[in-house]
């Protein structure tokens, strides 16, 4: 086959140098890596390399280990030192990137390192072994974790976990795919967030672009004014409202629900409005800077300062807070949304929106204080979380009735806990809150409750925490794990 024969000696030398170029460790590569023995010495006079003829053996398996919370673990493995061998570490069977040494050490252990498994594939020239698995516990594992955003530093830039930047997100809902909705109420945007990865961009609305405009998301705009019509004399003189107030600052978004047909409902200035899957906006009900309280469905209906927006979940039915404020105080009433692609309307539901304060009883009897959060059932009634009154919940029934479930405003050795902060429904119906000890509570339909988890340690230091400082949850839809924003931030918690 060749045009000239070449003499066997030189053929052997020839087949010889390229077998030991090719190996690692030869021709200029890292020594440790070789797989052959050239312990002889330089310069032609030692003894000739010797080619490795069997693969790795292992001296030391990795070990089990266990660690706290956000803390790194290492996992090693020893072999025979005449294999010459290369590593390559996996955690749960998944090769992992640049963990190429015989040492390997993770990075922060959280909740979802626990029970994993770690082993490493250790090869040379002759053959691979794969070492034993080792297990990772992870100690106080249940917590709540940094997901997306920095707490101190407000921002409105898209990317994934830390990289991404909110400025005080308010309102918050999940969807059953996986993905988180914030109202990111001083960039006048809606952003999404992949739970699974902590990736963040933004879904609908400009940043630092306020406006009430419908249209396409190149050009639709969030952020109506504050404009709302209040009493010319404190709200618990039950004058008639007759002054309008015009607002000088965006409101931003408050309120912000999933619907079945996975468009985003939200509260914005004096106006309800839908953002489409792909990021365009409608108004549906309200006009903006058109404050009042009046019933009725598109071109009627009015909002004087609606926030809380919820749907019931699996429908286009749901509710929304609307007040008359007067002094220091608010007055508020429940409104009833139907918010479907076809019929949109807003009706009474319960309370009243020019008298503030604490009773419980006939839809007209009822009275809500401020800085109340809603939960709704399946059933067509809503759970209020009323902050301004000692940590009370409420239950208002399907026509509008309400009755006090149970207080949770002190621990079990006399704290007073009085703020309490969200909600969010699991299947069962059982309700989970946050209180100004950084407890979270389960609380029963019945209205029994349960301390499941102290989240001091994991939650940033506060000092206005004993005030609403945090904002909403949603439970994660089939984990036991709620997202919650905080300062500008969210966080996602783990509880047994």
């Amino acid at each position: 086959m060749f045009a000239h024969a070449i003499p066997s000696s030189r053929l052997a030398a020839v087949v010889l140098l390229a077998l030991v170029a090719t190996l690692p460790g030869c021709g200029g590569g890292d020594s440790t890596d070789s797989a052959t023995d050239s312990s002889g010495g330089g310069g032609g006079g030692g003894n000739p390399p010797t080619t490795i003829t069997a693969a790795p053996q292992i001296t030391q398996q990795p070990q089990s280990t266990s660690v706290q919370r956000l803390t790194a673990a290492t996992f090693s493995v020893a072999v025979a030192s005449s294999s010459q061998p290369q590593y390559q570490w996996r955690k749960n069977g998944t090769a992992i990137p640049n963990a190429t040494q015989s040492t390997y050490t993770t990075d922060a252990a959280g909740f979802h390192d626990d029970g994993a498994t770690f082993d490493v594939v250790v090869a040379n020239s002759a053959g691979t072994v794969t070492s034993q698995s080792a297990t990772l516990t992870v100690q106080n594992k249940y917590a709540a974790y940094l997901l997306a955003g920095k707490d101190s530093e407000p921002g409105t830039a898209d990317g994934v976990g830390t990289a991404a930047r909110f400025n005080t997100p308010l309102g918050l809902a999940v969807d059953d795919s996986g993905n988180a909705y914030i109202s990111d109420s001083a960039n006048f945007t809606i952003r999404k967030l992949k739970i699974s990865s902590g990736a963040v961009s933004t879904f609908a609305g400009q940043p630092g672009s306020p406006a009430v405009a419908d249209g396409p998301k190149s050009t639709a705009r969030i952020g109506g004014f504050r404009t709302f019509i209040a009493p010319n004399s404190p709200v618990l003189a039950g004058n008639p409202p007759t002054k309008i107030v015009t607002g000088t600052v965006p409101a931003g978004i408050t309120g912000i629900s999933v619907t079945a047909d996975g468009g985003i409902v939200f509260s914005d200035g004096n106006t309800i409005r839908r953002a489409a899957p792909d990021g365009s906006i409608t108004t549906l009900l309200g006009i903006a800077n058109e404050p009042g309280i009046v019933d009725g469905g598109p071109g009627t209906a009015r909002f004087n300062l609606p926030r809380e927006v919820v749907i019931i979940p699996g429908t286009a039915d749901g509710f929304v807070f609307d007040s008359l404020p007067g002094g220091n105080f608010y007055g508020l009433g429940i409104r009833k949304l139907s918010v479907s692609t076809t019929v949109n309307t807003a009706s009474y539901f319960s309370g009243d929106y020019n008298q503030y304060g604490f009773i419980v009883g006939s839809p007209t009897a009822s009275r809500y204080d401020s800085f109340s959060i809603m939960v709704p059932d399946a059933h067509g009634g809503v759970d209020l979380v009323l902050l301004g009154s000692f940590g009370s919940i409420v239950r208002v029934d399907p026509q509008g009735t309400s009755r006090l479930i149970t207080t949770v405003d002190k621990t079990t050795d006399g704290q007073l806990c009085r703020w309490i902060f969200m909600g969010a429904r699991d299947a069962d119906g059982s309700l989970y809150v946050i209180d100004a000890c950084k407890r979270l509570l389960k609380v029963l339909p019945t209205g029994e409750f349960t301390n499941i988890l102290d989240l001091s340690d994991s939650l940033p230091n506060q000092t206005n925490f004993d005030v609403p400082a945090m904002r909403l949850t949603a439970l994660i839809p089939g984990t036991k794990s709620i997202l919650l924003t905080l300062d500008h931030a969210v966080y996602v918690i783990y509880f047994p």
